[in-house]
């Protein structure tokens, strides 16, 4: 993907919207979008998006295609049954899911 691509973040429970660009101030379109993608507000991964994938549900498929194997790991590992794609209207949110990051070591960046 060659520049400007739009960077973005997307959250799996909430419903899934055509991406929309506002319109860059030189004029020049975007050629792409890198989308970071949450599920309970974990990062389940980056997803690069084409233009011609910024409709809602070209978008939910190119998530699905992406992330539906780390997807279903998350919401098998919680005893969730697995998925077949990203519906429109969301993941729905799950309980055992938000506790996730406390299985994790902690972990301390400097910069």
């Amino acid at each position: 993907m060659r520049a400007p691509i739009l960077v973005g973040e997307l959250e799996l429970t909430e419903p899934v919207a055509a991406l929309r660009p506002a319109p860059r101030a030189d004029g020049a379109d975007y050629t792409g979008a890198m989308l970071l993608v949450r599920m309970q507000h974990i990062p389940v991964g980056y997803v690069p998006v084409e233009p011609g994938a910024f409709g809602a549900a070209a978008l939910a498929r190119t998530l699905w295609t992406e992330l539906g194997p780390v997807i279903n790991d998350r919401r098998s590992h919680a005893g969730l049954p697995g998925l077949d794609g990203v519906p429109l209207r969301g993941i729905p949110a799950a309980a055992v899911l938000a506790d996730e990051p406390g299985e994790m070591p902690p972990v301390t960046v400097v910069v």
